[in-house]
């Protein structure tokens, strides 16, 4: 791009572009829905540990990034929707969004 356009326009285009992947990118997270594993004592991603525990009236998810405004209603559509770890679910429980506490923790509470 920068010999087509000249060398200001190009890091100028390159510039803008890197932000808007960064952006892009950073708005859809890895999510993960952790069960308890007994075995482990620990918490760990439900689809990868199939054997782990899930709790019928808790989520717990996991976002692998911090949360800021682009990627809140990325978050929001997952704990509205449906689980991570079965992309195929109609919903988190019978339980109405309306009636859901949704409390953002930081891992090491």
């Amino acid at each position: 791009m920068t010999l087509g356009v000249g060398i200001e326009q190009g890091i100028l285009a390159g510039i803008v572009l890197s932000l808007l992947f960064y952006i892009w990118q950073s708005s859809r997270p890895h999510t993960a829905e952790l069960g308890y594993l007994a075995g482990r004592r620990a918490f760990l991603n439900v689809g990868r540990y199939p054997e782990a525990v899930r709790f019928e009236d808790v989520i717990i998810l996991r976002v692998d990034s911090s949360l800021y405004f682009a990627n809140m209603e990325f978050v929001g559509d997952i704990l509205r929707d449906g689980s991570p770890a079965d992309p195929t679910s109609d919903g988190w429980s019978s339980t109405s969004p309306e009636s859901t506490t949704w409390t953002p923790s930081p891992c090491w509470s």
